[in-house]
């Protein structure tokens, strides 16, 4: 919070008290590319609880529960900024800095995530089956279609009705980890260094997501990728390239990051040995 207030410059200025104050209440965000961090430190608070919901009703039941609960709320938000309040409302309009707007997502990743510790085949062949492969790219579509001003711009009675943007993240999200995670079953068949490869990729992808945002201020700040009047196979090529860059940035840092946490964690765990032994 206090660095991007301090060189608000490298943020291209976006970066103002009104946010400052914002991020406080875990209604916006500290840093550009960051939205991702206030929900992620609110679902760590209401992880718990979530999961004895997970437990105690069935999984059918827990999945479309969080589906109808962030797709309400998220269009009831939705309706606000759109029509009264639009301060409400974060980048692209959406209102991303709350938990529940993006509680689906965390729900399936959690209820996946009980399958496969109880049963790891019975979870990789629903996730591989044709018509779970078919439904992800017709949600893709649709998820990109939500994101769309025609689908958000519908009227009743002069009120907007934003029906696309409440459920299109959540039509995406589902859509993307089915398409990703089947072409990366395929992928790893074609050679060893590729598996290796996506292995240690998986190994950092936390990481990974949690330093995206570095890569993605760096590149734009020092490069540019429109040029007027050059052809536009130039630019295609060079916006490639700069996107490649950020991928290899952002790999490097969360590298950096998983040494860093795994060396302070083993002096922790050396430290509570020391500790622990000494009171024995």
């Amino acid at each position: 919070m206090i660095i991007p207030r301090l060189r608000a410059d490298l943020f291209y200025g976006y970066f103002d008290w009104w946010s400052f104050w914002r991020s406080w209440i875990i209604l916006d965000k500290a840093i550009p590319f960051s939205w991702f961090m206030f929900p992620l430190i609110q679902f760590y608070g209401s992880f718990f609880f979530i999961f004895k919901l997970l437990n105690k009703y069935s999984i059918k039941q827990f999945i479309l529960t969080s589906f109808f609960i962030k797709v309400t709320y998220t269009f009831l938000v939705l309706l606000l900024g759109f029509n009264l309040f639009q301060p409400i409302l974060g980048d692209m309009v959406y209102p991303g800095y709350l938990a529940i707007s993006r509680l689906f997502e965390f729900c399936l990743g959690m209820a996946m995530a009980k399958v496969y510790a109880s049963n790891p085949t019975l979870l990789i062949n629903y996730l591989t089956k044709p018509v779970t492969i078919a439904l992800a790219i017709i949600f893709e579509i649709l998820g990109i279609m939500g994101s769309f001003t025609f689908s958000n711009a519908i009227k009743f009675f002069g009120v907007i009705l934003p029906f696309g943007l409440s459920l299109y993240d959540a039509f995406i999200g589902f859509g993307i980890f089915v398409i990703i995670f089947n072409v990366c079953r395929s992928l790893i068949k074609l050679s060893y260094l590729i598996t290796i490869f996506l292995t240690w990729i998986s190994n950092i992808s936390y990481e990974l997501y949690l330093t995206q945002f570095i890569g993605l201020i760096v590149i734009p700040k020092y490069f540019t990728v429109v040029v007027r009047g050059e052809p536009s196979l130039l630019t295609a090529s060079r916006a490639i390239l700069l996107y490649v860059l950020i991928l290899e940035i952002c790999i490097v840092n969360a590298f950096l990051l998983q040494q860093l946490t795994n060396s302070i964690a083993r002096q922790v765990r050396l430290a509570m040995g020391l500790f622990t032994s000494g009171l024995k």
